[in-house]
């Protein structure tokens, strides 16, 4: 066998070919550097997308976790108490604390017609977030037969620092909120370049809210967001906290 054939021959065997022959056929380095950002930034934005679309797309509610968790239990409260009239009651943390319709359920007469009381107060709520949430309530599909609504005084000021407006966080905005901000918020435009700004990059302008879901513990005491629904019950009745 001459030189030529027995290359050849030894060609057939991959184990033999050594490491030069495998150095020959890699990629230059430079070419699998942008190979390798490009699968990366694909990978990130692949990423994104999957959380946007579980925030906004999905319905679940993620970007409001505090108003997500009672639309969860009312439904399930709904699904097995069919035909009763609903009743809601929205307001602040005031109701939310106050009004704990298992009490009710614990001592109603059982007899037909008797009102299903759910509470849908939301932590820190004036004026406008009680429209808001009302306003989510019925774009969710719920038909309530009535609404009790928090009546506060003192939130109906809404000069200077006591605009309601400015102490609502953009991050837990909807998509369904957009009309409201239109009509109620002292700058619409630049609230709905931040909405836009959370749905461009979802992981990190909603990183606090995630976090409160899945380790609430690894945020300072004062910015632990769980405080609002980490204590409901089945009923939306808010346990207090302790100081």
């Amino acid at each position: 066998m001459n030189l030529p054939a027995a290359l050849r021959f030894v060609a057939k065997f991959p184990a033999l070919r050594g490491a030069s022959g495998a150095a020959r056929s890699s990629p230059p380095p430079r070419r699998r550097a942008r190979a390798t950002l490009a699968w990366f930034v694909l990978a990130m934005l692949t990423f994104h997308f999957g959380f946007y679309i579980a925030i906004d797309v999905s319905g679940s509610h993620l970007r409001d976790p505090e108003y997500g968790h009672r639309v969860v239990s009312l439904k399930q409260r709904l699904a097995e108490n069919p035909g009763r009239p609903l009743v809601l009651a929205v307001g602040s943390s005031r109701m939310s604390m106050g009004i704990r319709s298992s009490s009710w359920e614990e001592v109603r007469p059982n007899k037909p017609g008797d009102p299903l009381i759910f509470n849908m107060s939301l932590v820190g709520s004036g004026p406008l977030m009680e429209l808001m949430c009302l306003r989510r309530i019925y774009a969710d599909g719920f038909k309530p037969d009535a609404v009790v609504f928090e009546y506060w005084p003192p939130f109906l000021r809404e000069d200077g620092p006591y605009f309601e407006p400015d102490r609502i966080d953009h991050a837990r905005l909807l998509n369904g909120d957009r009309p409201l901000v239109r009509e109620y918020f002292r700058d619409p435009d630049d609230i709905e370049r931040k909405m836009l700004r959370d749905r461009v990059n979802p992981l990190f302008q909603t990183r606090h809210r995630l976090l409160a879901q899945v380790l609430p513990r690894w945020q300072p005491w004062d910015k632990r967001l769980e405080m609002a629904w980490g204590t409901l019950d089945s009923w939306g009745w808010l346990a207090g906290v302790e100081d």
